[in-house]
This record gives structure tokens, sequence and C-alpha cells, in this order.
């Protein structure tokens, strides 16, 4: 593995980081959905034309293998891009009623999750995610339940769903990456995200043009950076870096999410949360072993 993919994996994470507060801003205008829906059929657009360019001169000799890797590419895109508009769907709702911040680190939990989604596959969990399960638990805690358990943020369980689908798409892209063109897998799993909002933008939210007018640059920003750039680098990176250590890697956004809710929202969390936010910090620190394959989950999807 060459370094210099470890450096693209963590320029999506300043891009995601930024892209908590501008999601926090376009909820102003519009609905979750309404801004998920938009943002996602954009970016699609704007990769298509790089989608387009790149398969005239993919598998012009070998008729073969592009069977084989259309057949990848749909699975793929239906899959990932499954898990992609619900780890979105959740953050984006659950950002309604709880800060940037805040879900920034429980949206990084995805990280203890993936190795406890391998469990179910048969694979063995360290003592090292144990611990950080303990630790996590009790950062969590100090995040979310202000004045006790009956007292939790309905946002705080809605982002900690997320995380789950955050932590299926890691999964996924990290198989079906390897086998597909970088740009056809990034546009057509957005495309399978973006019908999904589509069609609960029109069953839960009433959107306006007005209102999408407003949240131009939300919109537009979540597109071009946080989508069609965040998510083709993401799958560039993932070719090569295992999801583990990828996933690793991404969760930093959390620490780009507060830096900049701190700095263009004001947003203060208490001494409390603080805490919380450094126990869920350690906790991914801690529960990464060395490069877990997932092997036997690869198996399963394939």
């Amino acid at each position: 593995m060459k370094k210099r993919y470890l450096f693209i994996a963590l320029l999506p994470t300043i891009i995601w980081g930024f892209g908590y507060v501008v999601q926090s801003i376009g909820l102003q205008s519009v609905g979750p959905n309404t801004l998920n829906a938009t943002r996602f059929f954009l970016a699609f657009l704007v990769l298509i034309p790089f989608v387009l360019k790149r398969r005239r001169n993919l598998y012009k000799n070998n008729p073969t293998e592009k069977i084989v890797r259309r057949n990848s590419l749909i699975k793929g895109s239906i899959i990932s891009g499954f898990f992609l508009f619900i780890g979105n769907c959740f953050q984006i709702w659950g950002m309604v009623y709880t800060t940037p911040g805040k879900a920034s680190f429980i949206t990084s939990l995805y990280i203890i999750m993936v190795p406890f989604i391998g469990l179910y596959f048969g694979e063995k969990l360290s003592s090292k995610v144990w611990i950080g399960v303990v630790i996590s638990l009790f950062g969590m805690y100090l995040l979310c339940f202000s004045g006790g358990i009956e007292n939790i943020n309905k946002g705080d369980v809605l982002v900690l769903i997320c995380s789950f689908g955050f932590a299926m798409q890691i999964i996924s892209i990290s198989y079906f990456a390897p086998m597909c063109d970088t740009f056809s897998l990034s546009a057509f799993h957005i495309l399978v995200a973006g019908v999904l909002s589509l069609i609960c933008m029109f069953l839960f939210e009433t959107p306006t043009w007005l209102g999408i007018k407003a949240a131009w640059f939300p919109i537009i920003y979540c597109a071009l950076l946080q989508s069609a750039v965040g998510y083709t680098l993401q799958i560039i990176s993932q070719k090569y870096v295992p999801a583990t250590l990828a996933s690793l890697v991404f969760s930093m956004e959390s620490v780009f999410a507060l830096f900049f809710g701190w700095l263009v929202l004001n947003e203060i969390l208490s001494r409390k949360e603080l805490l919380g936010c450094a126990l869920v910090l350690v906790a991914i620190m801690v529960s990464q072993s060395r490069s877990r394959k997932l092997k036997r989950i690869k198996r399963v999807i394939a």
C-alpha cells in the first residue's frame, strides 16, 4: 500500500468535516431529503462526462472483462448506494435536532461498527475492539445523555443509526472498488442514493423552488465537493487501503467538523461533551487492529 493513498483518503475527511456545517445551514431552507436528493442528482450529472469519457477507452480488447465488471458495477452501485442513502438520510435528519460537532463524532462510530458487522459473518473481535466499545459507550453517554437517559436527544439516536449505514457503505466500497471503474461506481452509487432520497422527498416533505434557491450554496457544495469529489476520492483510496484503515482515516472528519463548527457557527460544547468527544476519538484509535480485510464479508457479498 502506497502512502499517497492514505493522503488521498484524508482529503475527503476535510471536505466532509466542513460539510456538517454547510448542511446545517442548508437545513434552514430545505428539508433533509430535499437537500440530499438535489445534491446527489447534481453530483451524478457532474460525474457523467467523466464516466462517458473513460468508458470509451475501457475494455476495448476484452469484452468478457467488460461483462464481469458491468455486473459488479450494477451490484456494487445498488448495495453501496442503498447504504449511502441510509447513512446520509439519518445523518442529515438527525442534524435537525443536534449540533454538527456532536453529529460528526457519533457518525464516526462506524469505525467500531465495521468489525462488529464482521462478527455477524464469523469474524473474531480482538481485545482492542472490546476495549474501544467500552470507552465509546462511556463517551456516547457524556455526548448524548444530558441529565440522564430519559433526556436523550432524538437527533443523536438518528445519527447513531446513520453510522451503521456508513459502516456498510465503507465495507461494500472496499469490496467492489477494485472490480469497477472509479468514476462509474462513484456516479451510479450516488444516483441510487439520489433516487431513494427523491422518493422520500415527495413522501415526507413539500419542496419548493424558493427553498431550494435559498439553499443554493449548501446544495452546490454538498454536490460538487462532498459527493462528487469526496466519494470519488474515497473509492480511489479504497482500491488500495484496507477497509478498517480507511475507516480510521475517514473518522478524522469528526475533528474537522468540530473545528469548523466552532470557527463558522460559534458552536461551543460543554466540558462534559468535549470529554465525550475525546473518549469517542480514543475509542476509535484503540479499536483499530492491523489491516482486517473482512475476507468473509467479501465472500458473502459476492
